[in-house]
């Protein structure tokens, strides 16, 4: 680990954003550390193997209730640390516009950050709602799960970060080469990587294999995917393909390093 984040937003006036650099382990923590072992698990014989097992980690830990402006800080200080950002966050089904200003600025990152100063890759989730990344014409009703149960949208989708032009916006495909049953699509995407395959509303039970990664195992009810052990063979989603492209990206950087992230 080559450096840590760890965003809070505090109350008061503003909702200022204080960083510290405690990305310990916490109850309910479960989806950083399996997408970290897809992407850069070490190579030291024992339990699971990353994409990229050579390559350094940023741990970041941070509310997906950010404003935009707290997330243009957050990207600024990775961009001093990182060649690559992945990430396997976003937002369903919804309108969701990116500010001018965190467009613009993602815009500038891509060119000009980066530890190298050639550039930060952005790898970013497609999503799991089999909905597209952006129509802003739409007229289809998608129907959803979220924590409370199955939701609907009907209107225009813009998905956020997601459908950032020099983001790799990454889907999901299955060890039977199909799409992923719940993976978005649009032609935001920019590659699909190999994860495993489920149905979002539990209607069918498409087949494909689960990928093997770390487990944060021990850290509270619900926060672990395989109870008993540091490994899992259950992980999966775009959350897991995007690690897989994130990875890669390091190792072509690791080969050559004068690329672009553009490049």
């Amino acid at each position: 680990v080559v450096a840590r984040l760890n965003a809070t937003i505090q109350s008061g006036p503003g909702n200022a954003i204080q960083w510290t650099d405690d990305v310990s382990p916490r109850p309910g923590d479960y989806h950083g550390t399996p997408c970290l072992g897809v992407a850069v698990a070490e190579g030291n014989g024992a339990g699971v193997v990353g994409v990229a097992p050579g390559c350094s980690l940023v741990a970041v830990r941070f509310p997906l209730d950010m404003s935009d402006a707290h997330f243009i800080t957050m990207f600024r200080k990775i961009s001093t640390l990182a060649d690559v950002v992945s990430c396997s966050w976003g937002v369903g089904p919804a309108n969701a516009p990116m500010s001018t200003a965190l467009r613009t600025e993602m815009a500038t990152l891509a060119r000009t950050g980066g530890r190298r100063g050639k550039g930060l890759i952005f790898c970013i989730a497609a999503g799991n709602n089999n909905c597209p990344v952006q129509d802003l014409t739409n007229t289809r009703t998608y129907r959803f799960r979220t924590q409370f149960g199955i939701s609907s949208y009907s209107g225009p989708v813009d998905r956020w970060v997601a459908a950032h032009p020099d983001a790799i916006t990454v889907s999901a495909c299955t060890s039977l080469k199909t799409r992923s049953a719940y993976s978005s699509w649009g032609r935001q995407i920019s590659v699909c990587a190999p994860t495993d395959n489920w149905d979002d509303l539990g209607q069918i039970s498409p087949p494909g294999r689960g990928i093997t990664t770390t487990d944060n195992e021990g850290f509270g009810q619900g926060s672990d995917f395989t109870p008993g052990s540091r490994f899992t063979g259950e992980f999966g989603g775009t959350s897991s393909a995007t690690p897989t492209v994130a990875g890669l990206c390091g190792l072509v950087l690791s080969a050559n390093s004068s690329l672009t992230a553009l490049e």
